[in-house]
């Protein structure tokens, strides 16, 4: 069945269509209202039709966009025109970006490359551009985005309306209502220091963020073909991090040997970050990827992801204050389109916790389950605090309080739900000890447990399952 990105959307023929378009899309690429038109047609609007005005508290740059509806090429004295005239927009740009209906088009990308070396290098801001390849990409990630302006894709003629009541949403996860998973990694320095480095295989994040999506790939093949079903979204988030990057490339750039790969106004120092806003923001793709954009743009979502190695094992384990983050993107992405009914949310962590108290974590959590999100719990220890290849149902004795109270935060498997029980079937086809009320808490302590981990949790998004 043919997709939005495998589609030919034809593109608009009026300027004022697609600036429209742009808008919108970046509303939602940005998670930001407040992407606005700048002017009117008619009236001199220095290079710029779509802004987003940057916000000097949070160290963010004000975006920029041109729009380019058109059939012929843009030339190099019109590029450089059209930035020439940014320059002289009513706010500092950080980031200026072409979008254009043209398809991708090497020599006009050596254009735009070459010219924001020299921009940036001079002070100025940093050129990009995204071609309609770009554009459909983003349209498949935000398809209320896609119906509103192509509803006969969709073979309806009125716009798409997404309900915020919960229960309506669909249980089964198929590709027009896939599977919603959050990640969230404590990346502090006592889980670094006292589990991660002390392990016989040490775990690397990237490494297991890396796993997780080839592993779920191969479930969400086509039965007949090698194409990726799109029955999985995913954002990550990380807490418990340092700002040495940042640190660093300010310090480098004060030295005049700085670099545009780094600039250090689009690297966070949050230490609760969403790990995959930085590739967002610098290369137009989704904050909340599918399969099919993870697969294709794969690469530069784990060279980001290496990058903020830099930045682990020096935070505080701000595990309250990551759940607050993470509940806000599930209230977000939650509208933005019909995903299944039973979102799932994996805590990857040692249970340690600074700055707050059982009260506080066990609220965030039970809002967060109000939103019908099932938690899941991954204890990391090099010891075995749990036997293998079993589930529990009620807390041990012997466990240390931090793993009472992850266990405590877990889900009860939902069993009204097809993929959840289905997780119960698997496991007891494999000969896990499976009680009564088993709730989604799990332990890894070495590399080759991921495997069987991530088997028991995702196997039911196979297609033939």
């Amino acid at each position: 069945m043919p997709t939005i990105s495998t589609s030919n959307l034809p593109t608009p023929k009026d300027d004022n269509e697609f600036q429209e378009i742009v808008r919108d899309l970046f509303a939602l690429h940005w998670q930001d209202d407040n992407v606005q038109n700048y002017g009117r047609s008619g009236q001199a609007q220095n290079g710029v039709d779509v802004y987003l005005l940057g916000h000097p508290l949070k160290k963010t740059n004000t975006f920029a966009i041109q729009c380019k509806a058109r059939k012929d090429k843009l030339t190099k004295a019109e590029i450089v025109k059209e930035i020439g005239q940014a320059k002289s927009f009513s706010h500092k740009i950080g980031r200026f970006i072409f979008a254009t209906t043209l398809a991708r088009d090497t020599k006009i990308q050596d254009i735009i490359d070459t010219l924001s070396v020299e921009e940036v290098k001079n002070g100025g801001f940093e050129v990009n551009i995204i071609f309609w390849e770009d554009i459909i990409s983003l349209l498949a990630e935000h398809t209320q985005i896609a119906q509103k302006y192509y509803p006969q894709f969709f073979g309806k003629p009125q716009r798409m309306k997404f309900s915020s009541d919960l229960e309506e949403r669909s249980e089964e996860i198929n590709v027009a209502s896939p599977l919603l998973v959050g990640l969230l990694f404590d990346l502090s320095k006592s889980m670094v220091l006292e589990t991660m480095n002390n392990l016989s295989k040490p775990l690397k994040f990237d490494e297991l963020a890396k796993y997780i999506v080839f592993k779920i790939s191969t479930f969400c093949k086509a039965a007949d073909s090698k194409e990726v079903l799109n029955k999985f979204q995913l954002f990550m988030f990380g807490y418990g991090l340092g700002g040495t990057r940042k640190k660093t490339y300010e310090l480098l750039n004060r030295l005049g040997i700085g670099s545009k790969k780094n600039d250090p106004s689009l690297i966070s120092d949050s230490p609760i970050r969403d790990l995959f806003a930085e590739t967002a923001l610098t290369q137009s793709v989704p904050y909340t990827p599918n399969l099919s954009i993870l697969n294709k743009y794969w690469t530069i979502y784990e060279n980001s992801l290496n990058k903020q190695l830099y930045d682990i094992g020096s935070g505080d384990s701000n595990l309250y204050e990551g759940l607050v983050e993470i509940c806000e993107r599930y209230k977000t992405d939650l509208l933005k389109k019909p995903y299944s009914k039973y979102p799932l949310l994996l805590i990857i962590s040692n249970g340690r916790f600074d700055n707050t108290t059982e009260i506080d974590l066990k609220r965030i959590v039970d809002e967060i389950k109000s939103l019908n999100v099932q938690i899941a719990c991954i204890v990391v220890d090099e010891d075995d605090i749990i036997e293998k290849y079993k589930l529990y149902g009620n807390a041990e004795k012997t466990w240390k309080k931090e793993y009472n109270l992850l266990f405590e935060l877990s889900s009860s498997f939902e069993t009204k739900s097809h993929f959840y029980s289905e997780i119960l079937t698997i496991a007891k086809e494999n000969d896990w000890l499976v009680p009564q009320n088993p709730k989604l808490f799990f332990q890894i302590n070495q590399t080759e447990m991921i495997n069987d981990l991530i088997d028991l949790i995702f196997k039911p998004l196979q297609t033939d399952s």
